[in-house]
Order: structure tokens, then C-alpha cells, then sequence
């Protein structure tokens, strides 16, 4: 719990007390300067996975006999956090990005089905995570071909039928390339716990 708390307050750090110089440089293809950034990426634990942690075990509590006739449910199946990102480079420090986020948990579903007396296959319980949501990165460290940076990103998502607020922070990221540039971040919040990683492109 004490290396969650201290990475961010590390970075905020780090931020502060890096050189002007960083600021001053920015990224840049035969003399023009990048004013945009489109990006995809996975991340590893969605939370999709944390809301449904108790779905990963065969589920049939029995409290009373008409508990026995309930529907079953199986394993739940989660797919990894898929992300599409459209930023703009507002300064060598700062950039403005669109975020969209999507998952999904698919659970096997059996139904009671009296004239056989017996629980049958009746489909699987699919619900989606969508999010969409705002992000400001602050770049920290930013050279022609390594940017060091922290983002923070707020918006709204669904699960299901309930909708809520979407926060996400990534206290350290690294992004490397020019042009065509790879990124891996560490981050949590209400989008994803953990790793993410992925591609991106500059225009």
C-alpha cells in the first residue's frame, strides 16, 4: 500500500524538479513539429475483472429451497482493457487526449427447465465496460525519441446498466519512437489495475 502512495508523490517529484531544458525540447520529423497523436493500447487487469472477482468460481447459493431452482452461472471469461486515444501536443510538457475504453465479462448461464428436470445451457450472461473520458499528460522528460510522462484522466463509463464517473491515473509512463512510437505505462483507477501498454502514431 506504501509503494502505491509514495509512486505518485515520487513522480509529482520528479515532475517539479526536472530541468527547463526538457521543456524546450519536443519532437520533431525533418524540422516540423508533431501537433497530433493517435494511439491504441491493452491493458492487462481491466476492472471489469475486479467487479466480477467473485464470478470467477461456479456460483449457485442455496438459502432456501427455491434457491435450488435458481440459474446457475459459470466461470466468468474477462477480456483484456482495449483503448483508443486521439491527443494533442499542446506544448513539449502537455497534451490533450480523447480517450475511449472497452470490456466485456462473458458467464455461462444454466436455466432450471421443469419438464426435464434438469438445468440446461441457456446462453451467457455478456456485460460491457465503456468508458469515455478526458486525459492531461504531463511530459516530464521529452526528447526527440524517449518521452517520460504522468497522466490523469477523468470521465464516465458504464458497466452493465449502471453508469459512473472515471477516474485513471498513471503515475510513470514511457513512450519511445518517433514518428511510429510504442508506450508502457503503470497506472490504476476505475478503467484499469496494472500494466498497459501499445502503439501509437504522430501527424
Amino acid at each position: 500500500m506504501k509503494k502505491i502512495v509514495y509512486l505518485p508523490l515520487l513522480t509529482c517529484c520528479l515532475f517539479l524538479l526536472s530541468n527547463k531544458m526538457w521543456a524546450e525540447n519536443n519532437i520533431f520529423d525533418n524540422g516540423q513539429q508533431f501537433k497530433y497523436e493517435c494511439s491504441t493500447g491493452i491493458g492487462l487487469v481491466p476492472i471489469s475483472a475486479i467487479l466480477s472477482w467473485d464470478g470467477f468460481y461456479d456460483s449457485h447459493t442455496i438459502l432456501s429451497i427455491s434457491d435450488i431452482y435458481k440459474n446457475k452461472y459459470g466461470k466468468v471469461k474477462v477480456s483484456p482493457l482495449i483503448t483508443a486515444e486521439f491527443a494533442v501536443l499542446l506544448k513539449s510538457w502537455l497534451t490533450m487526449s480523447a480517450n475511449i475504453g472497452y470490456s466485456r465479462t462473458s458467464r455461462p448461464m444454466s436455466k432450471y427447465v421443469p419438464e426435464v428436470r434438469k438445468f440446461v445451457w441457456a446462453g451467457n450472461d455478456i456485460s460491457t465496460y465503456l468508458s469515455l473520458y478526458l486525459q492531461t499528460t504531463f511530459n516530464y522528460i521529452n526528447t526527440p525519441y524517449v518521452v517520460l510522462y504522468s497522466s490523469l484522466g477523468l470521465g464516465i463509463g458504464s458497466y452493465g446498466k449502471d453508469v459512473g464517473p472515471v477516474f485513471q491515473v498513471a503515475p510513470l509512463g514511457i513512450k519511445s519512437g518517433k514518428r511510429l512510437f510504442c508506450f508502457f505505462e503503470y497506472g490504476l483507477g476505475t478503467l484499469y489495475i496494472g500494466f498497459r501498454g501499445g502503439i501509437g502514431y504522430r501527424f
